[in-house]
């Protein structure tokens, strides 16, 4: 018995140091979204499920949460408000039972409607508690008839019965049904931790020994009518062959059992690992066993769904992919054509002695030349460079003396591979809503960094700048789901890209003040050009 007592402790030594639980319990929920509530709800009422199955000996498990009012049982999902507790007897149940000592007998247990029923339970009480206060209450509880059956389970000579009391003497668990014994004159103040002797109830002499666990203080009784020990003693060769081939028969049975819930589960999960090793996607047959084998093999299947889902979305990823390919290339028309109307231009202009269009068109060309040459998206940090420079050479003619570039890029950098336009969009937004919103007396500088693992590379102009609001409202654009169509479009666009490329933890950031100017930063991961 002292092992029951030891798993139900070790089952409440598992609750106790369970942190997750304790700060879940613990939380006080008032100010949480119903989402945060449901999570919070769902791991306790998984905690002390899970560690119901986890000890065939629990009947069942109570937790009352104080700080935020509410109940949970094992045996119902969610939990229980404090208006159920009320209208249901919890609330008075609970004060009732509250101070009780650790180990209990219950007579008042609760049922899956909420309502308080009379089944005799044994239950261990712990306390979660805080400095200053008890946060929650827990139960362990085991139902007595299943320490009655077994007890009777047990092999004891016929007429035999065995008693299990507490402290109190009040009986715990035993193999008879009515208490006709009033064991109580048998232990006195100074009685031994266990005598055998013969004692006398209602005219009839029984042998009794007895045993007080030094660990829970229990009485462990067994008794027999002194008559019918004899009889016992002649049937005693026959107990002990017929115990020994049941107990060859229960090993084998034992034997089978674990064969069947230990070989047959990792044999089934083998197979479907090795179909799915040569690309047939194949789940292991499952069952409603709750056991590990069961989460392992859910896991698994879990796993093989969730790998043949993002193949197929892969799949798809690179089909779009293709099909935008195709759109660029057809959009493409002739770019030869375009360099040769370009290069006519120049030359007329040159002709006539118009500078202005002659720079302008070079500048056009080497643009387009860079921006459609060999439809690569991923460039070295040079060629990007070269590309920004051909917008912003054309932007200077645009505003002739009213805007200075300068571009200053760590050489290390320079053969690493990034976005083909990873700076266009901050470039285009730099010229048309700061330098052009000014005027005059425009600068723009680019610059790259290196930073060992990473690259960072900062775009900063002089121009109008935002205030706070403003720029609140251009940041919740960006990461904002629904793309606008406002002239925050291009800047949310490459914070997709960048986030989508490199991963969810890369991006812009943007910093602005009003008439002074914008900076962007972006850093993302060193890709070395192999």
């Amino acid at each position: 018995m002292d092992q029951v007592i030891d798993s139900i402790d070790t089952s409440s030594a598992v609750l106790l140091s369970d942190t997750d639980f304790k700060y879940a319990i613990s939380k006080n929920i008032k100010n949480s979204s119903k989402y945060d509530n449901y999570k919070n709800s769902k791991l306790i009422q998984q905690t002390i499920s899970s560690l119901k199955y986890s000890n065939k000996m629990i009947s069942s498990i109570y937790v009352f949460d104080y700080i935020n009012k509410r109940g949970f049982s094992s045996e119902m999902s969610g939990y229980i408000s404090e208006q159920h507790l009320y209208e249901h007897g919890w609330l008075e149940w609970l004060r009732n039972s509250k101070n009780r000592p650790d180990w209990i007998i219950l007579k008042d247990t609760i049922s899956s409607d909420y309502n308080i029923t009379d089944s005799s339970m044994l239950s261990s009480k712990k306390n979660i508690t805080s400095p200053n206060s008890i946060d929650a209450t827990f139960y362990i509880n085991i139902n007595q008839n299943i320490l009655n059956q077994k007890l009777k389970k047990m092999h004891i000579p016929k007429y035999a019965n065995l008693w299990i009391l507490n402290q109190n003497n009040d009986i715990i668990a035993s193999t008879q049904t009515s208490n006709l014994f009033d064991f109580s004159p048998l232990f006195s103040d100074d009685a031994t931790t266990n005598n055998t002797m013969i004692y006398s109830f209602n005219n009839t002499k029984y042998f009794i020994s007895y045993n007080i666990s030094s660990q829970t203080g229990w009485k462990y009784i067994f008794t027999l009518p002194k008559n019918k020990a004899y009889e016992n003693i002649n049937n005693l060769s026959t107990t002990i062959l017929i115990v020994s081939i049941l107990s060859i028969f229960v090993v084998m049975a034992f034997a089978i059992y674990l064969y069947t819930i230990i070989y047959t589960p990792i044999k089934n999960l083998i197979s479907a690992m090795n179909k799915n090793k040569k690309g047939k996607v194949s789940l292991c047959p499952t069952d409603n066993k709750k056991n590990e084998f069961s989460i392992l093999i859910n896991s698994f299947n879990s796993m093989v769904t969730k790998v043949d889902t993002l193949n197929r979305k892969l799949l798809q990823q690179e089909i779009s992919e293709k099909n935008a390919q195709i759109k660029l290339l057809q959009s493409q028309i002739n770019p030869h054509f375009l360099y040769n109307i370009l290069d006519t231009i120049n030359w007329i202009a040159k002709i006539n002695n118009v500078t202005e269009i002659s720079d302008i068109t070079l500048s056009m060309s080497k643009y387009y030349r860079l921006s459609l040459k060999e439809g690569k998206e991923i460039v070295s940090v040079s060629e990007a460079i070269q590309l920004a420079k051909a917008y912003l050479d054309i932007q200077q003619i645009r505003f002739r003396d009213n805007l200075d570039v300068y571009i200053d890029i760590d050489d290390n950098i320079m053969n690493c591979m990034i976005l083909k336009r990873l700076f266009q969009p901050i470039l285009e937004n730099a010229v048309t809503h700061g330098i052009g919103k000014k005027g005059s007396n425009g600068l723009i500088i680019l610059s790259g960094i290196d930073m060992g693992e990473t690259m960072k590379f900062i775009i900063e102009d002089n121009g109008i700048g935002m205030d706070k609001e403003q720029l609140d409202a251009l940041k919740s654009s960006i990461t904002g789901m629904d793309f606008d169509k406002s002239g925050n479009y291009a800047l949310k666009n490459l914070n997709t890209q960048i986030k989508l490329f490199y991963g969810d933890d890369y991006g812009i950031e943007i910093a602005s003040e009003y008439k002074k100017g914008t900076t962007i930063t972006i850093e993302i991961p060193k890709i070395i050009n192999s």
